[in-house]
Order: structure tokens, then sequence, then C-alpha cells
């Protein structure tokens, strides 16, 4: 037998893709199944794909993935995604994201978050920004917010997660005028983070942490740590207030969620929880007179 959920995401807000992914996830740690039978999902977002992925390869990681459809199998979901690391050129991993320049998607990528790895994931990321680039035509404005917060999701991996990758996904609205990314890590929760810092050691919860991460509250032991933190409310506070877009933050059984007119943390349901960190994001297009430099604290 197999466990055979139905989804339907439906998109017109970010957090409905995670709003499933929990639902499924429910699913899968109820099932004693071992098989895990894809036919019935059907329409699905990044801010779904990779809370999927990152809870099955934590607590599920024995499922067999059958009966993809063509969407799934286009963004390498039933194999985890795209290893980039396993190309052994960067040259070789430019040339394979070629194909997508004409798409409306960037399939999930697996990337390396360790130090000694930082080149070869640079010029990973460099790569899937230029496809973005030609996908969509940002605004020069656009451009800069979305490489800063896409740097500051990853930084925040390398510098505090302990994971061994790190993903990232993108799928692209052209009529509705937005793109969805989404960039997670299996490894040390934000309440992890600041539990290894003495100066943030009261922080004991996963909702403390996550709104400690939104306040500017960096959880790095540093003299100048305090400026470290702003990465998070930078990010949310040029996206939501800048922009116009919408910003979802997920560590262990607590997520925070932001648009233009509210910002709200939130423990989640069911009893599940996500080990490492979650950030999905939704960009628009256009401008609207958004001046980049305004928002960089």
């Amino acid at each position: 037998m197999s466990l055979k959920p139905v989804v339907n995401v439906e998109s017109s807000k970010l957090s409905h893709g995670f709003i499933e992914a929990v639902k499924f996830c429910r699913a899968v740690s109820l099932t004693s199944e071992s098989e895990l039978d894809l036919s019935r999902v059907n329409f699905v977002s990044p801010s779904f794909l990779l809370p999927v992925i990152v809870y099955v390869k934590q607590w599920r990681s024995h499922f067999e993935m059958v009966n993809a459809g063509t969407y799934l199998s286009l963004v390498a979901f039933p194999v985890g995604g795209v290893d980039a690391a396993g190309f052994s050129r960067n040259a070789l991993f430019k040339s394979y994201m070629e194909r997508y320049a004409t798409k409306t998607y960037i399939p999930i990528v697996k990337f390396p978050t360790d130090m000694s790895g930082s080149d070869k994931r640079n010029a990973i990321l460099e790569s899937i920004d230029g496809i973005l680039g030609r996908q969509v035509v940002f605004g020069d404005n656009v451009r800069q917010a979305l490489k800063y917060i896409i740097g500051e999701a990853v930084d925040n991996i390398v510098e505090h997660a302990h994971s061994e990758v790190g993903y990232i996904v993108a799928q692209s609205y052209k009529y509705q005028g937005y793109t969805d990314i989404c960039i997670a890590d299996i490894g040390n929760t934000l309440k992890g983070s600041y539990q290894n810092n003495p100066r943030t050691a009261e922080i004991l919860s996963d909702i403390e942490a996550i709104q400690a991460a939104v306040s500017g509250i960096s959880a790095k032991n540093l003299p100048d740590a305090e400026n470290r933190g702003y990465g998070f409310r930078t990010s949310i506070n040029m996206l939501t207030k800048g922009l116009g877009g919408e910003y979802l933050l997920v560590s262990g059984d607590s997520a925070f969620a932001a648009n233009k007119n509210l910002g709200q943390s939130l423990t989640i349901p069911y009893g599940i929880r996500f080990e490492g960190t979650i950030v999905a994001f939704r960009i628009p297009h256009r401008e609207n007179k958004f001046y980049y430099l305004n928002y960089v604290e």
C-alpha cells in the first residue's frame, strides 16, 4: 500500500503552499507506509516543495516516491533536487542551467554549505541568479533586492545551520507579476543557534527565536553582532514595505508570515516541526518607486 495524498495549492498567497505542506507532512507523520504515491499531487509551489523535501528527509528518509507528475519531475522533487556540487566544474553546472533560461521555474537545487565550498556555492548561486534574471526582466532595484534577500538567507545557513547542504527552488508567475523563491536547510534551528551563544541563551522556544530573528537580534557571539542580526529584518522590510511582497520564515515548530500590512508569528499545528530554517518569499516584478538603498541597514 501507498500513502496517496491529494494536493492542490491555491497560489493567491505565499503562505498557502506552506499550509498545504504542513497538512502533507502530517499525513506523512501518521502513516506506516514506505511508498509515497504522488499521482494526486497536482498544483504546487516553492513554499510547498521545500518544506516537504526537508521534512521527509528528516523524518521519513526511507520513503520511495512514485508516480510523480510532469511538473514534480521537472523540478527534481522525487529525487530531492539537482546536486549542484556533483558537477566536477562550475562551468558544467552553468551550462546545465542554460536549459532553464526560457522556462518559468528553477528546479530544486542542492548547494554545499561548508565554508570550504564557498567558491563553488557562489558560482552555483550566481548561475541561478543569472537564469532568474533572464526568465523575468526585473528592474535594477528589484534585482538588487533579490540578490540581498537570497544572500542573507544563504548566509544564515552557512553561518548557523551546520547543515551539509542547502536547497533553493523558484517559480515565476508572469501573468500574476511575481516570483516565488524558497530556500531551506536541514540543520540547526534558529533556537539552537541562539542557545549556542551565551549572549542569547535565554531564548528557549522556537517562537521566541523567530521573534528575535525578525526583530534583528543576532545569534553571533561577536562584539558587533547586533549589526549582523539585521539580515532577516532588512529582508522582510525591503520585501514587504518596499516592494509589497510576502515573506515566510519557518524554524522548528514555529513560523513568521508577513505582507505589507501585517507580520504574525505562529506555532505550526499537528506537532509538525522542521529542523533547520526555511525562508520563502514572493517578490513582485514591478518596482513601484522602490529604492533598494533606503532599506539597507
